[in-house]
């Protein structure tokens, strides 16, 4: 190994990206490190992993965001070259669906890149890595943005529930999961999953499996339900006994998942925000 080429985010976990992203050299004592930000106007991603030496170790970090931005700009990734990943972001869905811990040495992200879901929403391709949730998980992330911006602090799961209380709407529409559709009323949550977790913690789809052999995705629908009681299911579906309540939640497999709706909300893929969604589909093959 020549060089550890260190990809980063200066942006992710609140603006400690470069500073997380040093933390590596505790694990290579006797290598040196180069640090590139991802994020920068001169790089470009085919162009420049193709200028790194073959002897060099790339490993990128930050969190579900910055992955989320690098497989979107690697797609035809080639898989002779390995790329690594340090987690040091802010929710870390992805580590935590794959039981590993923030302060874990890097991994081998190339067998979890290998069997990503395709997601098409108001007409723009996205991959994406843990989930992309419509409705009040799309609400809830706009809102967290907001305040942090503003300069508060507020948890997805706190403005979850503010909008769960009294500022979120919910909307009614229809779920195709490989033909089959169902109709609903009073639509909370609608999200369609590769991993378990969405939210920096929310455990939604506890019975889905990223690596499974079948490749497939799990549609989630939390409906026809009122408001009180969605309190009530919100706190069960966040540590993943969702399952118990299956006249208002609902599970579904499939390779070729489709939403429409009858009003527009907010939607979030791996936690970046698209708003003024009625549709979206999704495809594992």
């Amino acid at each position: 190994m020549n060089n550890i080429i260190v990809l980063y985010n200066p942006l992710s976990h609140e603006g400690k990206g470069l500073e997380d992203a040093r933390k590596l050299e505790k694990f290579y004592p006797d290598v040196a490190c180069r640090y590139v930000d991802m994020t920068s106007a001169d790089f470009a991603w085919a162009d420049s992993l193709k200028a790194f030496d073959e002897d060099d170790m790339i490993i990128l970090t930050g969190g579900d965001g910055t992955l989320n931005r690098a497989v979107n700009r690697l797609k035809g990734w080639d898989f002779s070259r390995q790329l690594y990943f340090y987690p040091s972001g802010t929710g870390n869905d992805f580590i935590n669906d794959l039981n590993l811990k923030k302060t874990t040495a890097p991994f081998l992200l190339d067998p979890y890149l290998k069997h990503l879901p395709m997601a098409e929403i108001n007409g723009e391709l996205w991959v994406f890595v843990n989930g992309a949730g419509f409705g009040l998980d799309g609400y809830a992330c706009v809102e967290h943005e907001r305040k942090k911006a503003e300069g508060k602090q507020k948890s997805y799961i706190i403005c979850a529930l503010e909008g769960l209380l009294s500022k979120y709407k919910p909307v009614s529409g229809r779920i195709t999961v490989d033909g089959e559709t169902l109709s609903y009323q009073q639509i909370w949550l609608a999200p369609v999953m590769l991993g378990s977790y969405f939210g920096g913690g929310f455990k939604i789809a506890s019975m889905q499996d990223r690596m499974e052999p079948e490749h497939t995705l799990t549609s989630v629908a939390v409906h026809d339900v009122g408001r009180l009681k969605a309190c009530f299911l919100f706190v069960f579906a966040m540590k993943g006994f969702g399952h118990l309540f299956p006249k208002h939640i609902t599970y579904r497999k499939g390779h070729v998942i489709e939403a429409e709706f009858d009003a527009p909300a907010d939607m979030q893929v791996d936690g970046e925000v698209i708003s003024g969604v009625t549709h979206y589909s999704a495809v594992l093959n």
